[in-house]
């Protein structure tokens, strides 16, 4: 496992001393336990956890176990936001909403939400909340290098995929709109409402498939058949720009002189350009 150097290269924190070396060496194993125990809590056929439980003794060590690990958790939120350099771990912003976190301290939030949140949620909605603990493995992109460069693949092709995202949103509400008005008289109990025609258009879009609704009606046919020519042009093309990205990230990661923090810096300037021009071109009055 990598250590967090390239962290305090960057400026991250003020130094690498002796309390993040430790929290770094607790974290790491710690993300797997409380994953697992996650596991063991939810699976019914362990009735180890939760409603699921034979006894209360162990209802009451996962209840226990979450408290400390989240305890723990919750500590390395705040050593990490007061011994980082200002600007860096937390940015400060007078404009709403004030405070900004950056990346890693997003990570090591959503890591302690689960927990927190259950205070202030309905106890049905617990079993839900719990789930978020997997958000955990997010972590390891402090300490991974390949996993920060993917995580740079996708950012670096999301403004060109925004545009075909659109395009399959508008062509998804179109397909959606007309297969139900199509559909809906012929097939009441499979199209009754725009929500099970918003279902087949989300399965058939994305080539799944399940085959639980088809249409039947010419129209219904001759339209999702015509639709589909375009959906999947629009499908490959993403690819296309995926690919792009991820080529240009495979040559990086074979050379040992990139640090892919700063090559997300370098992207965050490139984004901030982009957003600029476009919103340029926005306020642009002989269009």
């Amino acid at each position: 496992m990598m250590t967090n150097q390239k962290n305090y290269k960057h400026g991250v924190y003020k130094d690498a001393d002796f309390i993040i070396k430790m929290i770094d060496f607790i974290v790491s194993p710690l993300i797997w336990y409380s994953v697992i125990m996650l596991v063991l809590e939810v699976e019914p056929s362990f009735a180890l956890g939760g409603e699921h439980s034979l006894s209360g003794t162990y209802h009451n060590f996962f209840l226990w176990s979450e408290r400390v690990v989240a305890g723990i958790f919750t500590i390395e939120f705040l050593v990490r936001l007061f011994r980082s350099q200002p600007g860096k771990y937390v940015w400060i912003n007078w404009k709403f909403p004030f405070i900004h976190l950056s990346p890693f301290a997003w990570i090591d939030f959503i890591s302690v939400v689960p927990f927190w949140a259950g205070f202030f949620v309905p106890i049905d909605f617990l079993r839900y909340i719990r789930i978020m603990r997997i958000f955990r493995f997010l972590k390891y992109y402090r300490y991974s290098r390949s996993l920060q460069l993917n995580a740079l693949g996708f950012y670096r092709a999301w403004h060109q995929l925004k545009g075909v995202a659109f395009q399959l949103f508008v062509l998804g509400l179109i397909f959606t709109m007309i297969v139900f008005e199509a559909e809906h008289i012929v097939q009441p109990d499979k199209y009754g409402n725009l929500f099970q025609s918003a279902w087949f258009t989300v399965v058939t879009i994305t080539t799944v498939g399940y085959g639980d609704r088809s249409p039947i009606t010419p129209i219904g046919m001759t339209f999702v058949g015509v639709v589909l020519i375009f959906v999947i042009a629009q499908a490959c093309s993403a690819i296309g720009i995926l690919n792009a990205s991820f080529s240009k990230v495979m040559e990086e990661e074979i050379d040992p002189s990139i640090d892919p923090l700063d090559l997300w810096e370098k992207e965050f300037q490139e984004s901030k350009k982009i957003r600029m021009m476009d919103r340029d071109y926005e306020m642009k009055e002989d269009i």
